[in-house]
């Protein structure tokens, strides 16, 4: 990232803020509060990691890289700046296609950005986010929400594992996991069972998909760290076995949540 402190607004920050203009309009067009709400959200992310840099100059440089793990965690929606998850669940799944290329855009910039970041703080606020939305998606007794808290607890997950994970997977993960999110919306969109499986075979970290080889890279960084992971990922399958068992109609569906729970508990069980 460039510094600040030649009065030079950073590349990164810049690419974000022209994708808030293009997602805002594109919102406003849709719902002028989702809008209002998004782009305030945005706003106050610029000016969190703004302040970072500002502070990284004075004798509270310590916290400097909380304050910016802070300040991209606003611009991500998750807890407690909770934009997403409303912007998700009331709109068309090709809108939330854009928010959640946006979304890919921010990780990428806070994956470039990670050497500036407090890795203590980065985890604690990741984890609590993620946590936070899994248990928000179970007890939601709307779907279509319940299916917006399982994105925003996949989205604190990643920007977690992005601290760990190496140039060419971090890509591999912001590509996937943009799919896994559009899967997850258009299949609730137009009731395909057939998708939401695949998603949540994704959710679960099996092979073939790249969370399956993300999560080895991940524990070899840290055995803890990835038990911590692999906790969040539990707590998802369970969101989305919830989701299955109030809001589908296919048991088939249903019995492939509960299996992918069974396994998500065995490869906890042993790596603990």
């Amino acid at each position: 990232m460039l510094n600040i402190g030649v009065e030079t607004l950073p590349f990164e920050l810049l690419l974000m803020d022209i994708g808030t203009l293009v997602v805002g309009y594109v919102l406003f067009k849709a719902n002028k509060k989702l809008s209002l709400n998004y782009t305030a959200s945005q706003v106050l992310g610029t000016a969190i990691i703004i302040s970072s840099f500002f502070i990284r100059n004075t004798g509270y440089a310590g916290i400097a890289g909380a304050v910016l793990a802070a300040g991209f965690l606003a611009k991500l929606g998750v807890f407690p700046f909770m934009w997403m998850r409303s912007t998700l669940s009331k709109t068309k799944a090709i809108l939330g296609l854009i928010v959640c290329s946006q979304i890919a855009i921010v990780l990428l910039t806070s994956a470039i950005s990670k050497n500036m970041m407090d890795r203590n703080a980065l985890l604690f606020f990741g984890l609590l986010a993620a946590a936070f939305s899994s248990i928000s998606a179970i007890y939601d007794k709307k779907t279509k929400r319940s299916i917006s808290s399982i994105i925003v607890a996949q989205t604190a997950s990643v920007f977690v594992s992005l601290s760990m994970l190496s140039p060419l997977s971090m890509l591999i993960t912001l590509v996937s996991d943009l799919l896994a999110k559009f899967t997850i919306l258009f299949s609730e969109e137009r009731k395909d069972d057939i998708a939401q499986i695949f998603a949540a075979i994704y959710l679960a970290e099996l092979p073939p998909f790249p969370t399956f080889s993300e999560e080895f890279e991940i524990l070899e960084v840290s055995l803890n760290i990835g038990i911590l992971i692999n906790i969040v990922g539990l707590l998802l399958m369970i969101a989305l076995l919830m989701h299955r068992v109030k809001g589908g109609k296919s048991l088939g569906a249903r019995m492939a949540s509960v299996i992918l729970v069974v396994l998500g508990l065995i490869s906890l069980m042993s790596k603990i």
